[in-house]
C-alpha cells in the first residue's frame, strides 16, 4: 500500500507540474500576439510655398500612423485659427509621407490658417497652426 501511495503522489505531482509548465508557455504565447496598442497618427506641415493672390502650396507629412493605418490625410484651412475638419479641406492621400494640397479661390490680402491632418481608426489628429497672408 505504501509503494501505491508513493506511485500515486509522484504522478500527482508531475501532472501538477505538467500544468503549470503548459499554461506558462500559453500564457507567453497569448503576450507575444497581444495587439499593438493604437494612438493618433502624427502629422505637421512641412512648407507653405507658392503664395498668389488666390492659392498656396501646402506640403505636410504623415511621420507616424499611431499603430493603425491613415486612411485620410491633407490640410484643412479658414481665415479663423485651429482649423478643423468642419473647414476648408484638401484630402490628398493615406498612409506615411509628403502630401501636397493646394487650395484655389482664396480671397486675395487675407490671413489664412492652416493646419495638416492625419485620420486613422483612433481619430484625427492636427498639426500645429501655421499661417500665411495672399497677396494683393
Amino acid at each position: 500500500m505504501t509503494t501505491f501511495k508513493k506511485i500515486f503522489s509522484n504522478r500527482f505531482f508531475q501532472v501538477i507540474r505538467l500544468i503549470e509548465f503548459i499554461s506558462l508557455i500559453l500564457f507567453s504565447l497569448m503576450a507575444c500576439t497581444k495587439e499593438k496598442d493604437k494612438f493618433l497618427p502624427t502629422v505637421a506641415i512641412v512648407s507653405i510655398t507658392d503664395i498668389t493672390s488666390s492659392s498656396a502650396k501646402i506640403k505636410t507629412k504623415v511621420t507616424d500612423e499611431g499603430g493603425g493605418t491613415v486612411t485620410g490625410t491633407g490640410a484643412c484651412w479658414g481665415t479663423a485659427i485651429n482649423p478643423n475638419l468642419s473647414n476648408n479641406v484638401s484630402n490628398v492621400g493615406a498612409g506615411i509621407g509628403e502630401f501636397t494640397s493646394i487650395p484655389t479661390n482664396l480671397n486675395s490680402n487675407t490671413t489664412y490658417y492652416v493646419r495638416a491632418f492625419a485620420t486613422n481608426e483612433v481619430g484625427t489628429s492636427y498639426s500645429s497652426n501655421k499661417s500665411f497672408t495672399t497677396l494683393n
